[in-house]
């Protein structure tokens, strides 16, 4: 399925001349609770379990209290700590080793919120990142092209190279992932989460419990057997960043989100008076029998993912157009280029 992402007139010729995102922290972006709100809860849905399991075992197992309950508390209690300080509202998930970068789509392939929150004049680039072939031999995938992975004589011994020397990017659920933004459907999903994590976790139990998959049950078992609470949590708060408030659901968001990344990876740029981490992220073909990322022709890759490219609303409409036909032609490649009908106007 295509999805769009919106961008300005110099950020999509830097996307298509480089073959690649910037992909800025989640820390700096435009929603200031983004991954704190799906943190909430997140929590508050772990906190009604362990409540309801501890009622129904009133004498209180000794693996609830020493394993989950014990570091879900105090992981509760040093979220509220952290919340209650402004300066300090995301070091929990720096503390666990939780941030994040992250690179918006949206399902929307011509929209005027879209439009209006982007810059004057915008375009939007259509993507799809399924293999265009009948090769199912391997993947799209994510890779980082900073400088210390394009030109690693300089960084020498600092950081582990795949077989091509560019390291293939941790994305959560290894692909793009809807946002949601209905607190009720967010605590389904999250229960659904649960569950997967204890059906890979503990698939014997689960098949032990036959058809019944009451989740209350399941999850008060696996904890009755050595349990690993704290890659629990941690798998649990990666969730965090596909639960946005409702007043942003007209975005209809997808998203890749970036994790594990270490600090050489990251690049620096400034957005008016802010200083904001970011990654170049790029598109590389991922051989799924040898497990490693193949080639090298990146640009091509991420060329060969766009499907359309939208002019946004604007005076020079045709302008635009001839110029971005010219720029494909010097980069040998023929993608569709359409004018958006949305009539919206801020000239």
């Amino acid at each position: 399925m295509a999805v769009w992402h919106y961008t300005g007139l110099q950020s999509a010729i830097s996307i298509l001349q480089n073959g690649c995102f910037w992909v800025s922290h989640s820390q700096y972006l435009n929603d200031p609770s983004e991954t704190l709100y799906g943190l909430e809860i997140i929590l508050s849905v772990l906190q009604d379990k362990t409540d309801k399991i501890n009622k129904q075992s009133p004498t209180g197992p000794d693996s609830l209290n020493s394993a989950f309950d014990t570091i879900l508390s105090s992981t509760l209690d040093l979220f509220r700590w952290h919340k209650s300080k402004e300066s300090g509202k995301r070091s929990i998930l720096t503390m666990l080793g939780l941030d994040s970068f992250i690179l918006s789509f949206t399902r929307h392939d011509n929209s005027s919120h879209m439009w209006n929150y982007s810059t004057s004049d915008s375009i939007a680039l259509s993507f799809d990142f399924a293999p265009n072939t009948n090769q199912d031999d391997y993947n799209y995938c994510f890779v980082c092209l900073c400088e210390s992975c394009t030109n690693p004589s300089a960084y020498s011994g600092k950081i582990q190279k795949s077989n091509n020397r560019i390291p293939l990017l941790d994305v959560y659920g290894s692909s793009l992932q809807e946002v949601i933004y209905d607190a009720k459907d967010s605590k389904v999903r999250i229960q659904e989460r649960l569950v997967s994590y204890v059906e890979s976790e503990y698939p014997d139990l689960v098949r032990n419990l036959g058809e019944k998959r009451a989740l209350d049950q399941m999850l008060s078992k696996a904890l009755e057997k050595e349990f690993d609470s704290e890659a629990f949590l941690i798998s649990m708060l990666r969730e965090s960043a596909f639960h946005k408030n409702s007043a942003w659901n007209s975005e209809a968001e997808e998203r890749l989100v970036f994790y594990d990344i270490e600090p050489i990876h990251v690049d620096f740029r400034t957005s008016g008076e802010k200083i904001i981490p970011y990654l170049k992220v790029g598109v590389g073909k991922y051989d799924k029998k040898n497990k490693v990322v193949t080639g090298n022709n990146f640009k091509k890759y991420l060329l060969e993912c766009i499907t359309e490219i939208k002019i946004g609303p604007s005076p020079y409409q045709d302008f635009h157009a001839n110029s971005i036909k010219k720029l494909l032609e010097k980069l040998g490649h023929n993608i569709p280029i359409t004018l958006s009908n949305t009539p919206f106007r801020r000239w």
